[in-house]
């Protein structure tokens, strides 16, 4: 616990009002009241995030300093706090519910605010605290809530592995991911070749179109490959073999290659 909370604001010629009343309450309100925000890694977070708890859907000020890792994994969690609202206290209406349609604008809305890696994250952390039982059932809590037909997979399914900026990379766990360090192989499995098979489609199809149409899609196309790897790279770091059989890949693969026009 900190007795202060020492920061630097990014140097300019200008401070404005709204980070002055940010710095006024941060000053005089002597944690009397929690102080929240939305996000971090922007001008109007101040260069707080080390201070941040992720509270479900806010970040709370703590005196509590935690090292940043990546816009992805913001401050720190009490995992009594998240599982709570989690899995009590949060409610999402009938989004699972077969007669109900998600807007394009909903199923963004949950992507901004990682609705995936909200429980995952909460599950690796009760991993590591070796309640592997609660995990487990946090995993199962964003898997009954979110499957592909109510929130389409994406990158939080697979895990993400990005560049620190000092030649190395940061990985962040997908829920596959996590349900293989549960022992839940069977569950990671049937998620991953759902998936995988999803991905295989998406790409042949973009494939499929002409030329000049495939450069105003080549992130899409990109981003597909790019997440076919980390499945690749799951099912060897697990021993998955024969899963990577059945998807029709060799043992030492260390791409899903061929797919279709891939060479082209």
């Amino acid at each position: 616990m900190l007795k202060e909370l020492r920061f630097q604001l990014t140097p300019n010629d200008q401070i404005l009002k709204g980070s002055l009343g940010q710095l006024d309450i941060l000053a005089t309100n002597k944690w009397e009241r929690p102080i929240y925000y939305t996000a971090g890694g922007f001008d109007g977070s101040l260069g707080l995030e080390k201070f941040y708890r992720a509270d479900g859907l806010a970040y709370r000020v703590v005196p509590v300093e935690t090292p940043y890792r990546s816009i992805i994994e913001i401050g720190d969690i009490d995992t009594e706090i998240l599982y709570r609202l989690l899995m009590e206290t949060f409610t999402w209406g009938r989004m699972n519910e077969d007669d109900v349609y998600l807007d394009y604008y909903t199923k963004r809305t949950l992507s901004v605010i990682r609705f995936r890696n909200m429980y995952t994250r909460l599950a690796i952390r009760l991993l590591d605290e070796g309640d592997r039982e609660r995990a487990v059932g946090v995993l199962d809590r964003c898997m009954e809530l979110a499957p592909s037909r109510v929130l389409p997979y994406d990158q939080y399914v697979t895990g993400i592995t990005l560049p620190d900026g000092n030649g190395g990379t940061i990985h962040h766990e997908g829920i596959i991911e996590a349900y293989y360090l549960c022992g839940e192989t069977d569950k990671a499995n049937t998620l991953l070749k759902e998936y995988y098979n999803q991905l295989v489609d998406d790409y042949t199809y973009y494939n499929s179109l002409k030329s000049r149409h495939k450069v105003s899609i080549r992130q899409e196309m990109n981003e597909v490959l790019y997440q076919l790897e980390e499945m690749n790279i799951l099912m060897q770091q697990f021993g998955q073999g024969d899963l990577m059989i059945e998807l029709g890949l060799g043992a030492e693969d260390d791409l899903f290659s061929p797919l279709p026009g891939q060479q082209e």
